[in-house]
């Protein structure tokens, strides 16, 4: 199980909530890595502009959870199912909890089969550390493990991206202006260091997790040369690291007109990317020669495609 919490306090953030968005979906197009999602997030909190072009259609005024569990079923029936958990309560699931994905049955024994799905939870709270008093309690959740399981099973991680930083570390996050920014690129990049982060968890023998820090603005041409991922080398895992930069966090207005050859796992990340930031208009015009379009192998790793899409040309439904 992986459970995701967004605490009350920062779940109206567009940064957290573009951070929750897209680790959701990485997360429930999952099956065989994930046996079970477990969300706890506030159900009013309004949904930001900009987090997803697939919000949920029944709903005028959709909110953050909605959009989420949403997520899942654009996934279709192989989704990893879904429980939402209480709030308040997150050792304990709400009365009439909802579940969702289909393949729940054939999600669980993929997970039962790599050796983690019956263990422990991985806890991901997204977002800086609410007020004192609010934190999620961070007591291990899941059913007893079946087999010997990690050692580092049931151990919270804190996900928090923003602006162009991106960090993943068992100490949370000090909220700083940052968290303002409607930039996806942090959000985006702790997205998918936390998905790693599970991935890695669970079908990589005798791997040790360790926190990462990202600083994007550094890997542009307006900032300093930097390798890439930093290990937090020499410092322990409550002990939070310090970014070397931090780029604009409302960047001037750009207008594009460009090509993009290839929608696949890259270029519709590209496409979501750009379409998430306010600050860029213009036209991409996409192009794709694949002569089966959108297949079932696509949509674990291509996230503006979902199941429905399925035999469609790529660059058209992107």
């Amino acid at each position: 199980m992986v459970d995701v919490v967004v605490p009350a306090p920062v779940a109206h953030l567009t940064c957290d909530q573009h951070t929750s968005w897209l680790l959701f979906t990485l997360l429930a197009r999952s099956p065989g890595i994930v046996g079970q999602v477990r969300v706890t997030c506030p159900a009013d909190v309004p949904l930001a502009p900009r987090i997803t072009p697939r919000p949920p259609r029944s709903a005028r005024h959709p909110t953050l959870l909605a959009t989420l569990l949403e997520a899942t079923r654009l996934a279709g029936d192989g989704a990893v199912p879904v429980v939402v958990a209480g709030h308040d309560d997150v050792g304990q699931d709400i009365d009439g909890q909802a579940e969702m994905g289909r393949g729940a049955e054939s999600a669980r024994a993929g997970a039962r089969h790599s050796g983690y799905g019956d263990g422990p939870a991985i806890r991901l709270i997204v977002g800086p550390p609410a007020p004192s008093g609010d934190h999620p309690r961070t007591a291990t959740v899941g059913p007893a493990p079946a087999r010997p399981h990690r050692p580092d099973a049931g151990q919270s991680w804190h996900v928090d991206g923003a602006g162009w930083r991106a960090r993943l570390s068992r100490h949370p996050a000090e909220h700083g202006r940052a968290h303002t920014s409607r930039l996806p690129y942090g959000p985006y990049a702790a997205a998918c260091l936390a998905a790693g982060l599970v991935y890695c968890m669970v079908r990589v023998a005798d791997w040790t997790p360790q926190p990462v820090e990202l600083d994007l603005w550094s890997l542009t041409t307006s900032g300093a040369p930097d390798p890439g991922p930093t290990p937090l080398a020499g410092r322990t895992p409550d002990q939070p690291p310090t970014l070397r930069g931090q780029g604009p966090l409302t960047p001037p207005a750009v207008r594009v007109e460009h090509v993009l050859a290839g929608v696949g796992a890259v270029g519709t990340a590209l496409l979501q990317t750009l379409w998430a930031t306010a600050e860029v208009t213009g036209t991409v015009h996409a192009v794709d020669d694949d002569p089966d379009g959108v297949d079932g192998t696509n949509l674990n790793r291509c996230i503006l495609f979902i199941v429905d899409d399925r035999g469609r040309p790529k660059a058209h439904v992107a």
